[in-house]
Formats: C-alpha cells, sequence, structure tokens
C-alpha cells in the first residue's frame, strides 16, 4: 500500500509525494486539520486501516525523541484502552501540560509502527482563551441510520471581516453514542494562534464546516452560515447551535466491534483545508510562515514499537473554555 505524505516546506502549496507506508495510518491523515492546537499541548487524531492502538511519542526537543530519553513521553489514546473502545480504527490522542511557547516534537505509533512522515514538530501557542463560551452540537450517522460511534469531528468557523476572509484553526471531537459537543467560539485564528477568532455569534453572519471521519474513507460535512443555522439563545444570547447533523459516506461494517474501513479514501470534504495551518516564527521575518507541523528531516533513526450532548448552557455555568 502506498501513503499520500505531504512534503513541507515555507511554500504555501505544498507538492504531495507517495512512498510505502510504514503505519497503517490511512491516506485521509492531514496534518493541518487532525492535529489541534491548545494552550496547554495539542490533540492528534487519525484513522487506520485495521483495528489496533495508537500512541503519540513525544519529547521537548528532537534528540530526547530520537533517543527516547529525557523529557521523552508516550500519550494514549483519551478513550483507554482498545479493548473497551466500539471504533478501534478512529484514534484520538491528547499531549498535554505542555508549558505555552514550548516546541514539542513528536511521533504517531499506529500498531506498533511509525508513522513514515514523521517526526512533527510545533510550538504549543501561550495564550489561553477565555471567551464566554458557545457551543455546537450534532449527530453522526451512517447512511441507514445507525450511529457513527466513536467518529472523529472536526469543526471550523470562517467569516468576512473588512473584506478579508479569516478562518479559525480545526478543532475536534469525538463522539458519544453518535451524538457530539464542540466549543467554537474559543477557537483559534488560522492568522494567529495565540489570539482567538474575531467571531461574535450574536451579530456576524460566518460559515461553520463540520466534517466527520469514521474510518478509512468513512466521511462527511456540513456547512451552514450562523443565518441559517437553528441557534439556542439564553438571555438574549446565542448560546448554542444545533442539529449539525452529519450523513457519512457509507454504511458501517463490523470487524471486530469496530466501525467501518471498507471502502477506499474519498477526496476530502468541500472546504477541508487542504494548505496547512502556519504561524510566524519571529526569527524568519514576516514572509517566514512555517507550517503547523514540520516533518523533520530524515535521520536514518530505527523503528520502535509503541506500545448527547452537553449544552453549551451548562459549559456557561461552569465556566469551560477549551484552548
Amino acid at each position: 500500500m502506498k501513503l499520500a505524505l505531504v512534503s513541507i516546506s515555507v511554500a504555501v502549496v505544498l507538492p504531495v509525494t507517495a512512498r510505502p507506508a510504514d503505519a497503517s495510518v490511512s491516506s485521509d491523515f492531514d496534518v493541518s486539520k487532525h492535529v489541534q492546537l491548545n494552550s496547554g499541548g495539542i490533540v492528534v487524531t487519525w484513522v487506520s486501516t485495521s483495528d489496533e492502538d495508537g500512541v503519540v511519542e513525544w519529547a521537548l526537543s528532537a534528540d530526547d525523541l530520537a533517543d527516547r530519553s529525557g523529557t521523552f513521553a508516550t500519550a494514549t489514546d483519551s478513550r483507554g484502552a482498545l479493548a473497551g473502545r466500539l471504533n478501534k480504527r478512529t484514534h484520538r490522542v491528547p499531549v498535554s501540560n505542555i508549558r505555552g511557547g514550548s516546541t514539542i516534537h513528536y511521533d504517531i505509533v499506529s500498531g506498533g509502527e511509525r508513522h513514515p512522515s514523521g517526526p512533527y514538530r510545533v510550538t504549543i501557542p501561550s495564550a489561553v482563551l477565555l471567551n464566554p463560551p458557545v457551543g455546537l452540537t450534532g449527530r453522526v450517522r451512517y447512511a441507514d441510520g445507525a450511529s457513527g460511534r466513536e467518529c472523529l469531528v472536526y469543526i471550523r468557523v470562517t467569516q468576512t471581516v473588512s473584506g478579508t476572509r479569516q478562518s479559525s484553526l480545526w478543532h475536534n471531537t469525538i463522539t458519544d453514542g453518535g451524538g457530539f459537543t464542540a466549543e467554537i467560539r474559543n477557537v483559534r485564528a488560522r492568522q494567529n494562534f495565540d489570539t482567538a477568532l474575531a467571531f461574535e455569534p450574536d451579530t456576524d453572519d460566518a460559515t461553520i464546516e463540520a466534517s466527520a471521519l469514521c474510518g478509512p474513507g468513512l466521511q462527511g460535512s456540513v456547512a451552514k452560515t450562523t443565518a441559517d443555522a437553528t441557534k439556542l439563545t439564553v438571555l438574549g444570547r446565542v448560546a448554542e447551535y444545533q442539529e449539525f447533523d452529519i450523513v457519512v459516506s457509507s454504511a458501517p461494517v463490523s470487524s471486530g466491534g469496530a466501525q467501518g474501513a471498507a471502502g477506499q479514501p474519498m477526496p476530502e470534504p468541500s472546504g477541508g483545508g487542504c494548505l496547512p495551518s502556519a504561524s510566524l516564527h519571529p526569527a524568519a521575518g514576516v514572509l517566514g510562515l512555517l507550517a503547523l507541523a514540520l516533518p523533520a528531516a530524515v535521520t536514518g533513526r530505527r523503528r520502535t514499537s509503541g506500545t448527547d450532548r452537553r449544552g453549551a448552557v451548562a459549559a456557561a455555568r461552569t465556566g469551560r473554555h477549551s484552548g
């Protein structure tokens, strides 16, 4: 099997190359969409072509990651042990408690094999986003009506400000019984990771995109403007956007209790964010755009096996926020 890999440089348009895969990470993998930036770390998501466990190996220096020493650590799936998961082909691994401004170096290890386009690196944002929360809720289902259990869901907000189109970074969540909830106000601006997108739900006409990935090729998407979306208002303020329901492209396929992996990889849904998120590197000048996750140079490192709906109203009461 050949895996489509992204060769990232300082250019805006990225060439796509392919080489034999070391890991069974699906070719749906897109760093700019499947890696979420938080103030204290990252959340890495992917789907695999077989039922398997996956981890993220990380460190605060390239040498520590290569040598598995010093700051080296392993992060595991947020759902716990593989045996207890409903979908064994989706993977969502948070790496947390990282100081803002730190650069984290990491590898994706799926089914005991390291993803060949890694290792990656990214600088963690310094600012915590504390705007009053606004939620988004929806459901993921297959064409036959079956719930999309433990599917990965990706959210992005885009709007036009003074004639300039601006968007947030993609952020992710995972379905619980087919339903999902996400925060859409405390989302980071693609143009500046340390700030929130200037999105005012009460007044702005923005587009909210939600896409789901349940296995290789099993995906779907929906996009609504804030004017067209169903809203829940509390005390005159938008508290939640509702009914962002997504139908994925194929019926579920059971394999050892996991959902789906039958079809070939499908094209990215419209507006899928093919270009990488980018930030300004302070030493590179205004034009020095660096990609969100940069594969390190190939060093010949040896391969090592690695081991419904909650409303935003409740979130507002508890002061919960993301980012």
